[in-house]
């Protein structure tokens, strides 16, 4: 028995591999008017491309720049290309004309067909790949040195006239001791561990601006440098920093990824420093204490990670982190703290920063510069969240990992204010929160929550739901994108509220996985027809539901008001209760899709259901579905699979397929391969 199914089996494959090539065969034959049609739509796209891109190359060229190797490939490549579619244009018009309309030759129009087809996947290829960030880049001009890949000092006569030198990018092993450049303002050098007399700078009195990188100095050879402004000292091995005190009129001073261990006391008289950068210096282990605060006009502080916490130690030897409260103008702060789970009510960050990066216990993290306001925070109570109180008002991307202890809601207990300046929020092994937002005492809840929300992502939370209580407030996800749900073993119900659904105009990728007790994604029961948004969800691109053991329904409810017109892929994998993936509603709305991709789901029969209501739509044209940008479909795993569609009465068009991929029940996939093949065409 098991001999003659293992036969039965490979035969059956056989016919499903014969089914499959007729299909593109008589595709060829059957489509050739369409297939011409988009060969020559094609061409005139890629000519619109080529046109485009010689113009940013010519507009590039006037302005004396190179032109990038791989845009002068690509554009060799369309012309050869757009040559050999003009020959096979022709071809196709000389066949047309030589039959002038009797019945065609099935041979000539099969070949044809076939090639038009390769070369619109090439025309389309070379459109994706047109699209350049930039076709040039900045060339040397004639005549000019720019001092680059140098070994030893360049020997140029008039330097006592320059008012600017740059020897960046070079190697250069030996200085002089010394330069004779009085009108000198701006100096940028690069060296590889060379050394700096002491004397170096003596005559450069008018300097305002040094750069140093990968250079040995003692800061005494500064002390000439008395009008000097920014100083850049970066990957230096460097003595004698307390010299640093002579240089009273700096406002900028950069020491990242420098050797020092310690930074002086008296680098607090520099009454006038706006902007200190101290990252990435591995062996800095102290600043004195009440140093920082001397800096009464730093506007800037990118720092280092060994600041003293109050409460947790006896003796404060270093910088504390309370210090930078007394700064009342910075407004631009890199912080990275370690931090005991109890913080101590002492505990005070600023609270006119612009823009920051705080870090508490992320010991992985680098240095940045903060372009937004960022807080990230691990490994502490939910009852030291009220240290940070005061940045959440306006913080624009929240991680909260490990955070330990009881903790309901996001809003109002975290922040009472609603996070409406936040852009992105991620939670992690946040074990006891239970919803993101709880609206069952409304008198507690802002009127606003969460409006400014694009990222939410969730991994090993609590949540038994997001949203909990009635109606949620104005704004709430109205501008969420992308929604990210990992292992978050309570969550039985994503969107519980319909109302809630209908808030979410602009959300493009949901991704949901290991979530073991969810039972339902979009909740749409009891949806009624709104006016002013008559189309829900007909943002969402892209659908990932991945080890949901429990769910039984993507859309529950009424789906008639539901628009996947944007969706581009789906996949499904290891949803072992769910039976179906659409309604005949939706199937319609997927005018966009190009992947389907289901996987090891026990319980699925059919990819579309037709519900009771929709049985008749459509009237005498029946109940057609056409997918027109399908390109991959793949069923794999699928042990109750019985066809597409719920209903014989349904047909579907799949014109673009590319790859299609089955791992069915044998007594499926003969026919699904049949009705496949039936209506492809």
């Amino acid at each position: 028995m098991e001999v003659a199914l293992s036969i039965l089996s490979s035969i059956l494959s056989k016919i499903g591999e014969y089914f499959v090539e007729s299909i593109h065969q008589a595709n060829y034959l059957l489509r050739f008017k369409n297939i011409v049609d988009d060969l020559k739509k094609e061409d005139e796209n890629l000519r619109s491309t080529q046109h485009r891109v010689q113009h940013e190359v010519e507009r590039a060229k006037r302005n004396s720049e190179e032109i990038e190797k791989d845009v002068e490939k690509w554009l060799m490549d369309v012309q050869n290309v757009l040559e050999e579619i003009q020959r096979l244009e022709d071809d196709i018009q000389v066949k047309k004309t030589f039959l002038c309309g009797r019945c065609p030759n099935l041979r000539w129009r099969y070949k044809l067909s076939k090639r038009a087809v390769k070369k619109t996947s090439v025309m389309l290829k070379l459109q994706d790949s047109g699209k350049f960030d930039r076709v040039s880049h900045s060339t040397t001009l004639p005549g000019v040195e720019a001092g680059m890949r140098l070994t030893e000092w360049p020997k140029h006569q008039g330097l006592e006239q320059c008012t600017a030198i740059s020897l960046m990018g070079n190697a250069i092993q030996m200085l002089p001791d010394g330069l004779v450049c009085p009108k000198l303002k701006i100096l940028l050098l690069d060296g590889i561990h060379v050394e700096v007399s002491d004397v170096f700078f003596k005559e450069m009195k008018t300097l305002k601006v040094a750069s140093l990188n990968w250079v040995h100095l003692s800061l005494n050879s500064l002390q000439f440098l008395t009008n000097l402004v920014t100083l850049q000292l970066i990957d230096c091995k460097l003595r004698d920093i307390s010299s640093l005190k002579k240089l009273a009129k700096l406002e900028i001073l950069r020491l990242k990824g420098s050797g020092i261990v310690e930074l002086p006391e008296e680098l607090g008289e520099l009454s006038k420093l706006r902007m200190l950068d101290i990252t990435d210096c591995w062996k800095l282990k102290r600043i004195p204490a009440n140093v920082i605060p001397r800096l009464s006009q730093l506007e800037e502080l990118y720092s280092f990670k060994a600041w003293e916490v109050e409460g947790t130690s006896a003796e404060q030897s270093n910088a504390s982190v309370s210090e930078l409260y007394q700064l009342n103008h910075l407004t631009i702060l890199s912080l990275n703290i370690n931090v005991q789970p109890c913080l101590s009510k002492h505990f005070v960050l600023p609270t006119n920063l612009l823009r920051y990066e705080i870090s508490v216990n992320n010991d992985g993290v680098w240095a940045s510069y903060p372009k937004s306001r960022i807080l990230k925070i691990r490994g502490i109570e939910v009852t030291s969240l009220v240290a940070f109180k005061s940045l959440c008002e306006k913080v624009e991307y929240l991680e909260l990992v490990r955070i330990k202890g009881c903790c309901q809601n996001m809003v109002p207990s975290i922040d009472e204010t609603g996070l409406n300046e936040l852009k992105r929020l991620d939670l992690e092994s946040f074990d006891e929160l239970e919803c993101i937002i709880d609206t069952t005492q409304q008198q507690d809840v802002p009127s606003t929550v969460f409006s400014n929300l694009v990222d939410l992502s969730l991994e090993r939370v609590g949540l038994r739901e997001i949203c909990r209580g009635g109606r949620p407030p104005r704004g709430f996800l109205e501008n969420l994108e992308t929604l990210e749900i990992n292992s978050c073993a309570s969550m039985s119900c994503l969107f519980p509220s319909w109302v809630l659904i209908q808030r979410l105009r602009k959300l493009k990728k949901v991704t949901v996985k290991g979530c073991f007790k969810l039972e339902d994604v979009f909740q749409l029961e009891g949806l009624s027809y709104a006016k002013e948004n008559p189309f829900l969800l007909s943002s969402l691109e892209s659908l990932h539901l991945v080890y949901l053991l429990n769910l039984k329904y993507i859309w529950k409810g009424p789906t008639q008001q539901v628009s996947l017109r944007s969706l581009t892929v789906v996949e499904v994998k290891w949803c072992n209760k769910l039976r179906y993936l659409f309604t005949l509603s939706l199937a319609r709305s997927l005018l966009q899709l190009e992947q389907l991709k289901v996987r090891r789901c026990g319980s699925l029969e059919h990819i579309v259901e037709i519900k009771e209501e929709e049985e008749n739509v459509g009237g005498g044209g029946g109940n057609d579905v056409i997918f027109p940008k399908l390109r991959i479909l793949k069923l794999d795993g699928l042990e109750n699979f019985i066809s597409f569609f719920d209903s014989q009465n349904c047909s579907s068009t799949w014109p673009a397929l590319q790859e299609l991929s089955l791992y069915l029940p044998l007594n499926s996939i003969t026919s699904f391969v049949a009705q496949l093949e039936a209506n492809v065409l």
